[in-house]
């Protein structure tokens, strides 16, 4: 169940920051609002976008867990994002207001930073982006 849950974590924070984030800035910037004042927004934005994929994702995955819980590219994809999740975590502890909004959202965006990596370290051949399901 593990896996399933870090395959949330990931479709969030890839989401969060591609579509989610930047949603959040147009609205906030339109409505004049600052970048300093932008940060808890998007930062709330990313939290909530993840517990929603984690829950979609436990909801949808149970029956691909076996599966995927031996896929030798999904362990790495796993540990590129855990690596990730953990340094935008710790990042925002040590520079935002340390509210678990705060830190989910920090830990969000490091995931996807994390899973980026993995895509552009992986060698071409290797790259399959994957399936809804699979996430």
């Amino acid at each position: 169940m593990a896996h399933v849950v870090q395959k949330g974590v990931q479709a969030g924070g890839v989401l969060g920051v591609g579509l989610v984030a930047p949603a959040v800035l147009a609205v906030h910037k339109y409505q004049g609002g600052d970048m300093k004042s932008a940060v808890p927004k998007v930062a709330d934005a990313l939290a909530k976008t993840t517990m929603a994929t984690v829950a979609l994702s436990v909801a949808m995955g149970a029956t691909r867990l076996a599966r995927l819980h031996y896929n030798k590219r999904a362990e790495r994809a796993n540990l590129f994002a855990n690596v990730g999740l953990a340094v935008g975590g710790a990042a925002a502890v040590a520079f935002l207001p340390a509210t678990a909004t705060m830190v989910l959202g920090g830990a969000t965006a490091g995931a996807a930073a994390g899973v980026a990596a993995f895509v552009l370290s992986t060698p071409k051949k290797e790259v399959k982006l994957p399936a809804v399901a699979d996430m």
